[in-house]
């Protein structure tokens, strides 16, 4: 009996994640403030806290806690802390908390991953939900592209996709695509090229084949939208994320020694960017009277808003 209730759990658990992993690059709404980042780390908060009332059934059941070794667990484990006391030692303690609680529910989730789903089957599963997503993401910025829109109204605009961002879905798809032409790649037995008779492993083969070239399109598109298009994505300048980050750490007299190892707090950029920005940054004739919230780049980003730590 328990080991039916534990398999199922476990049938569970998986279909949890794959929904999560699958509905994230598409899932936006219309009537939130923000309609993209917020949607997405409520899905990845509810599906974490569905989880970890499951993962507490399956402990009840088993009587016991197994944790599986990672290589990753310590340093992903090190870093959640690290941005929560951030978080915590922030001026803005509620609004850096507000920006730290999805990220820790990611590494939950990652955790959550790694310690159990077992075997090769429900990974399989999960990995399959991944490259789905990705592909429905991108078909929907091929789509609305060519002006073939879902029926809302208010987000009929050509330049629509789901992550809200080209950047933020460059950096999604890039890599879901090269998990997909490994796979492709092993399938096929390269470089040595096997023709499998296996009706399973044949429909794998392909739907992971149409989903690579979906991905594909979708990625050369959004590199022509970024280096062709006129509405290109503002990025704030190299120079000036070196300067906030290096400011934030070093020029805040009050607190110097927690801005030195903890930085402004978690999610607070678009504050420490504000405070220091330089003088020279009005001189910028086409960014001059924007507010930047991400930095340069992430490690920038980390630098200002959890220190050196």
């Amino acid at each position: 009996m328990n080991k039916k209730s534990i398999e199922f759990i476990d049938i569970v658990s998986t279909l949890i994640i794959s929904a999560t992993v699958f509905l994230l690059p598409i899932f936006f709404l219309t009537n939130t403030t923000e309609s993209f980042n917020l949607p997405k780390q409520f899905l990845v908060i509810l599906s974490v806290l569905i989880l970890l009332i499951v993962f507490g059934l399956k402990t009840v059941i088993e009587r016991r806690v197994v944790l599986n070794v990672n290589p990753l667990n310590l340093p992903l484990g090190i870093f959640g802390a690290i941005i929560l006391i951030s978080a915590i030692l922030s001026r803005n303690r509620f609004d850096s908390l507000i920006q730290t609680m999805p990220v820790v529910a990611a590494l939950l989730l990652f955790f959550h991953v790694v310690n159990f789903v077992r075997n090769r089957k429900n990974f399989s599963i999960i990995l399959s939900a991944l490259v789905l997503g990705a592909t429905a993401s991108s078909l929907i910025t091929i789509l609305y592209y060519f002006k073939i829109y879902l029926p809302f109204l208010n987000i009929q605009n050509q330049f629509f996709n789901p992550l809200g961002s080209v950047i933020q879905q460059l950096i999604y798809l890039a890599p879901v695509l090269i998990f997909s032409l490994f796979f492709l790649a092993k399938k096929a037995g390269f470089p040595k090229v096997i023709i499998s008779t296996d009706v399973i492993n044949v429909y794998s083969f392909f739907i992971n084949l149409l989903s690579s070239a979906a991905i594909l399109a979708g990625i050369v598109l959004i590199a022509y939208q970024i280096i062709v298009l006129p509405n290109k994505p503002v990025l704030l300048p190299y120079i000036y994320g070196f300067q906030t980050a290096a400011a934030t750490i070093t020029q805040d007299a009050q607190r110097f020694i927690l801005s030195l190892l903890a930085g402004s707090g978690y999610g607070t950029f678009a504050i420490d960017f504000t405070r220091f920005k330089l003088p020279s940054f009005n001189l910028e004739q086409d960014i001059w009277n924007l507010t930047f919230s991400f930095s340069s780049s992430y490690f920038l980003e980390l630098i200002a808003t959890t220190g050196l730590l």
